[in-house]
């Protein structure tokens, strides 16, 4: 379906393209442009708004889709600009509010939040503009709010399984685990591609202790997305629940990709660990000992180095 789509876009891209040769001028510059990004070529779509005439540049879509393909080729400042120019045209577009709290939703929370309350008080109806505001809200720690938002967006919108899944994850925070599996089951229902909601469902069975039934979800999850750290550090965590040791610990490692060790609890003392194996002066590699967790599971786990002691281990204990 998405390659008859695909030569559907370019047909009508060449079409459009004879359109304009036939007639020189702006009034196909927009139409081209949203074929290409609608063919995902945000490069080019850049290429052709940059070559424009300059009468455009009062047209606020131009704007919008300089910055929707700024953004897509990871150019934030330039898509910033051109959303902020599109909103001093027209500041009760809907759409130019909501695509601007995208690009500000991890860079500026406070200031995405605003966009996305803007964006609903002009057109309330906007199911994902609800469910990216609940995924904020979800951030912030407000808790009856991200659910009022991402119910609002199901009520818009009931067959969208990220805001099923996430639904489940908001309740899953309140420990509402009930709740929880039945969003995480709709979303798998209606998307049973989608790992985030296998590694979600698994994650919550193993929170509830129940890892036998956990692998299977968490097994799915990696296999949709081998490359999720989340995915990867909870199927370590049910396999050494089962007492898989091996599998376990390796795939235990994939929690310094996730949020799991935060920066402050990153070691500064002590040498790296590239440079003890590449240090021959040292001899044999000592055992290294990282504290990576918070304060109180290094004060409390510590006293183990006791027993190193005793046996003679040589150690680096590595901590904040």
């Amino acid at each position: 379906m998405q390659r008859v789509a695909q030569a559907c876009g370019a047909v009508e891209l060449e079409a459009l393209r004879a359109q304009a040769a036939a007639d020189p001028g702006a009034a196909w510059v927009l139409p081209q442009a949203l074929a290409l990004w609608r063919l995902e070529r945000p490069a080019e779509l850049l290429v052709l708004l940059e070559e424009a005439p300059i009468d455009l540049h009062q047209d606020p879509q131009y704007w919008l889709l300089r910055g929707m393909a700024s953004r897509r080729i990871g150019d934030s400042a330039v898509a910033l600009a051109a959303y902020r120019q599109a909103l001093a045209l027209a500041p009760e577009r809907c759409d130019l509010h909501y695509n601007l709290a995208n690009l500000q939703h991890s860079s500026n929370p406070a200031a995405a939040q605003h966009h996305y309350i803007r964006s609903l008080s002009l057109d309330p109806w906007q199911g994902p503009c609800w469910h990216n505001l609940g995924l904020l809200l979800h951030q912030q720690d407000c808790p009856q709010q991200t659910l009022a938002a991402l119910r609002t967006s199901l009520l818009l919108n009931p067959t969208y399984p990220d805001a099923w899944c996430n639904l489940g994850l908001a309740y899953m925070a309140l420990e509402a685990h009930a709740q929880a599996e039945r969003c995480f089951a709709q979303a798998i229902a209606l998307d049973p591609s989608q790992s985030a909601s296998h590694t979600n469902m698994g994650t919550l069975l193993v929170a509830r202790l129940q890892p036998e039934q956990a692998l299977a979800y968490l097994e799915r999850g990696v296999e949709l997305d081998r490359n999720s750290a989340h995915a990867l550090f909870n199927l370590g965590l049910c396999q050494l629940l089962l007492g898989r040791f091996d599998t376990g610990w390796a795939y235990y490692e994939a929690r310094l990709r996730t949020h799991l060790v935060p920066p402050e609890c990153v070691p500064t003392a002590g040498p790296r660990l590239t440079d003890l194996a590449q240090a021959p002066k040292l001899g044999e590699p000592p055992l290294v000992v990282w504290a990576e967790q918070g304060l109180g599971d290094a004060i409390q786990f510590c006293r183990y180095l006791a027993l190193l002691d005793a046996v003679g281990v040589a150690y680096v204990f590595q901590a904040p």
